[in-house]
């Protein structure tokens, strides 16, 4: 059984690349972390609604990318994220980058703890964002 996978289409902007053309590696980051808000958009829980109106955050716990080869200027890249892993307070997740019809440029893997952003400590997901989240898991990588 395939494992469903969020798409989100970006360009490489001229503020994401170096003096070379090529995308800076903490640009890639910043392009990571808005294919993930996109997601939570998708479900219904944009950053507006979590943190200003429910009070609620996903920091990064972990990160770990991988660059395969350089995305420059202009290129139009297609960013994947898929769950790998849901708990009751985290989830995992990975994210492919790459221009279509090409292998990934840049592969990353990363863990977001929910957390209350009044004490920043972890919490359960609330049930809706949970079934939500659950949709793009597979089956046996939900734990409670």
């Amino acid at each position: 059984m395939s494992v469903p996978i969020f798409h989100s289409h970006k360009t490489i902007r001229f503020a994401h690349c170096d003096a070379a053309g090529i995308a800076f590696y903490p640009q890639l980051v910043t392009l990571i972390h808005e294919v993930q808000e996109d997601w939570f958009g998708h479900m219904g829980w944009p950053y507006k609604r979590m943190h200003l109106e429910a009070g609620l955050g996903v920091p990064t716990a972990k990160i770990n990318l991988k660059f395969h080869s350089p995305l420059r200027l202009g290129d139009e890249v297609e960013f994947g994220l898929s769950v790998k892993r849901l708990s009751d307070r985290s989830v995992d997740i990975a994210v492919l980058a790459a221009i279509k019809g090409q292998l990934p440029s840049v592969s990353a893997e990363a863990s977001l703890v929910l957390v209350d952003l009044t004490t920043m400590k972890s919490r359960p997901w609330p049930d809706d964002l949970k079934q939500h989240i659950q949709q793009w898991a597979p089956a046996e990588s939900v734990a409670s």
